[in-house]
């Protein structure tokens, strides 16, 4: 079997594939509390760079804030009920996210964003372990 096909049959076979637009960097969701439809991207490198300099900036403020996990769905935010204003997204983020839509809404990004799974089966065991890649695993002596 040809590797392309390989790999479209694992892609047609897998669900969160579904979820896919073919060169389209957004996706859909319902959050299931309050029912508003948001859009969401991935991450790109440059958006990575403007979280770390905005963080930064909201460090220097405040030292003992975290606002890292609001900060990044601000940037991964595309639309709130059509709306693609910055400022909307923004404040929608700040002050009518429930916490439990946005852990629903960070579960279905787990979906769709590229990941390496790490589980290892023990001699054909069928329960897994995960392998934990960390700098000891390079350096162990670290």
């Amino acid at each position: 079997m040809e590797k392309t096909t390989h790999l479209n049959m694992m892609v047609q076979n897998n669900k969160p594939f579904e979820l896919v637009n073919k060169g389209v960097n957004e996706f859909n969701f319902t959050l299931p509390s309050t029912g508003v439809n948001v859009t969401y991207k991935l991450l790109t490198h440059g958006d990575e760079k403007k979280i770390t300099t905005e963080l930064e900036g909201l460090k220097k403020i405040n030292k003992d804030a975290s606002p890292e996990l609001s900060t990044r769905l601000k940037y991964m935010i595309t639309s709130v009920g059509g709306d693609r204003e910055a400022k909307i997204i923004r404040e929608f983020v700040d002050k009518h996210l429930l916490a439990r839509d946005s852990r629903e809404l960070r579960k279905h990004i787990k979906l769709t964003q590229p990941d390496v799974d790490l589980t290892f089966f023990p001699d054909g065991s069928s329960t897994g372990v995960d392998i934990p890649i960390g700098i000891k695993f390079f350096w162990p002596d670290f």
